[in-house]
């Protein structure tokens, strides 16, 4: 078996010769390749694109991918040569889930400073919104101080009201979350 985890993987397509047959292996909603992009696996997640034809952007099912692709859990990693990898392959920075999540949401939503640097590098909106939310919204109700910062420093509007819900700043005071509440006084 091979480190970087692709012993394991080929085995499993080797094995019945369908290789399509690995993306129907399926838990929680996610198939092989979310797991793999949600855990930071480069490796597997290139033999599972190039080699099998993974799609970087397929939804997940179920209650708890909803909707989000790869590409999207691939922030929630952590590891930028991951999301550097989906994004070369085809990963749409702009499309939202059912939840009214993006790429960007999912990383400000863990606290991924160096992952959401990098998406912002590459021409996300900072303010995008698919419904839920912009990604400084995200970030203050999961007291992300750090990638609230990290937002801020590029102009993301603190004051967009979130229809049915609060701005920033009242979010930030609903989940007691000082250190973001300071951030977002301190801009408005």
């Amino acid at each position: 078996v091979e480190d970087d985890g692709t012993g394991i993987v080929k085995k499993l397509t080797k094995r019945n010769g369908d290789l399509s047959a690995i993306f129907s292996i399926n838990t929680n909603g996610c198939n092989v390749l979310h797991l793999a992009a949600c855990e930071g696996h480069l490796e597997v997640c290139r033999y599972l694109v190039e080699e099998l034809g993974g799609d970087v952007n397929a939804p997940g099912g179920g209650d708890v991918a909803e909707g989000a692709t790869p590409f999207m859990l691939s922030a929630q990693s952590g590891h930028v040569s991951t999301v550097k990898y989906f994004l070369d392959h085809g990963g749409d920075l702009v499309k939202g889930l059912n939840k009214g999540r993006t790429v960007l949401h999912h990383a400000v939503c863990i606290g991924c400073c160096k992952v959401t640097e990098f998406l912002l590098s590459k021409g996300v909106p900072v303010d995008i919104d698919c419904g839920h939310g912009t990604p400084l919204y995200m970030a203050a109700i999961n007291e992300q101080d750090k990638t609230v910062k990290i937002l801020l420093d590029h102009h993301a509007n603190p004051n967009i009201i979130i229809s049915g819900a609060n701005s920033p700043l009242m979010s930030a005071l609903v989940y007691r979350s000082l250190k973001c509440m300071k951030l977002l006084i301190k801009v408005s």
